[in-house]
Formats: structure tokens, C-alpha cells, sequence
């Protein structure tokens, strides 16, 4: 689940941020009592996101990619639909443990390869960054570890067995899954920080900045420099 303050937010600087690591810490300094947002649901919102992409930035989502974008985080639903009692400690996406991080991604990218071999592709490719990613940080132990390394090879595997020949346009759209990931966290998380993102399009990497109509973080509009949309819209998402 991500979570996010109840409370207004303070209202963040001028300077420009990578957007993880603004994401991981509110998930860290977290206060209470907070929203708490399911992983399906802020998947569905990065869903929404992909299919408001557009020129010049970038082409036009293709519906198959959109609806693999939506389900990315599906596997995660047994985990984050039980309501937590009252009294009952919060636990971000940030804090899981390794096995249960790859039980929901199995269950993702299953869910995800049912819309189609491209859709399920980048959804194992999102994750296999992530596993690689984790191993590297040393936050797990020997046993975590190996359990991640076999994640990893298999999901190579069914890249290659989903989409052979692909490896080019499996990246780009990979990218594109993951800039909608954490422009959704972002947007879910409530920080408020004018941050940057990771991925390029074009040569071109988007920056958000948060334009305030008023005193408190909450009454800002975010716009991107250069746009990666073709036109304003609004989201919204349950919590």
C-alpha cells in the first residue's frame, strides 16, 4: 500500500528533485493518521496516465500497453484489500519483505500477460529492474538474495519466450510503464517537491513543478517541462 498524510503539506522548494527518492521518503517519515491507497488502485491511476500520453513527447500509448500499465500492480490485491484494524501498523510497499514483493509480482505479471505477450512482457521487465535493483542494495539476506536471483532468471526467460527479438521496443515501453508508476506514487504519496524522472523520451527527461494557487501544498497544479501530454486533465483515485 502507499501511504499518504492526512495532514496538508508543507509547501516544498524551488529546487528540483529525483523523484524516488521523494517518493521513498515520505513512505519513510510517514505521519499519522494518513490515506492509504491500494497498489492496484495507483496502478489503474498510471493506467489513466499512459492513456493521456501524447505528442510531441511521445506517440500515442498503444491500448494493449495502456491496460498492461492499469493491471501492473494487480498481484498485490490479496495483500492490500483487507482493511488494517485501527491499531494496526502501516506497512508501505517500501518495507515488504523480498518473498512477498515477488509473490505479488508473479501474481502482476500474470494477470498482466492475460491482456496480451507485450503487456505481460513489460510488466516482467518493470519487475525484473526492480528485483535487480533490490539485490544490489543489500537489504536482504543469503536466502532473500537466491530467491531473487531465481526471480530474476525466470522472468528473463519469459521475456524472451513473450517477445523474442523485441528487446529495443520491451525497453521503450518499459519506460514508459515506469514513468507512469512514479508519476502515479508521486501523485499518491503527497509529496510536494518539484521533481525530475529517471526515464527519457526523446533525449528529453520531463520535470514536474508544482505551480501553487494558494497557501498550502494541496492547492497547486502540477505542470511538466517539456509535457509529456498532449493536453491538460485531471485524475482522482479512491483512498
Amino acid at each position: 500500500m502507499i501511504l499518504r498524510p492526512s495532514a496538508p503539506a508543507a509547501l516544498g522548494s524551488s529546487t528540483v528533485h529525483p523523484a524516488w527518492p521523494v517518493i521513498e521518503h515520505t513512505q519513510n517519515n510517514r505521519a499519522m493518521p494518513c490515506w492509504i491507497v491500494t497498489q492496484p488502485d495507483h496502478a489503474a491511476l498510471a493506467g489513466n496516465i499512459a492513456a493521456n500520453l501524447g505528442p510531441p513527447l511521445l506517440d500515442p500509448v498503444d491500448p494493449e500497453i495502456i491496460q498492461g500499465i492499469a493491471l501492473h500492480d494487480e498481484g498485490w490485491a490479496p495483500f492490500d484489500g483487507p482493511m488494517p484494524a485501527r491499531d494496526e501498523e502501516l506497512v508501505s510497499f517500501f518495507d515488504v519483505s523480498a518473498d512477498t514483493a515477488a509473490t505479488a509480482w508473479r501474481g502482476s505479471i500474470k494477470r498482466a500477460e492475460a491482456e496480451g505477450a507485450m503487456a505481460g512482457a513489460i510488466v516482467s521487465r518493470h519487475f525484473w529492474r526492480i528485483a535487480s535493483m533490490r539485490i544490489g542494495q543489500g537489504k536482504d539476506g543469503a536466502c532473500e538474495i537466491a530467491m531473487l536471483q531465481r526471480f530474476v532468471a525466470e522472468e528473463q526467460a519469459r521475456q524472451e519466450r513473450l517477445v523474442p527479438g523485441k528487446r529495443q521496443e520491451l525497453d521503450a515501453f518499459t519506460d514508459v510503464l515506469q514513468f507512469c508508476d512514479v508519476l502515479s506514487l508521486y501523485l499518491c504519496c503527497g509529496a510536494t517537491q518539484d521533481v525530475s524522472f529517471a526515464q527519457q523520451f526523446r533525449g528529453v527527461s520531463p520535470v514536474l513543478r508544482r505551480v501553487h494557487d494558494g497557501v498550502t501544498a494541496d492547492a497547486a497544479v502540477c505542470r511538466f517541462e517539456p509535457s509529456p501530454f498532449s493536453r491538460s486533465f485531471d485524475l482522482a483515485i479512491p483512498a
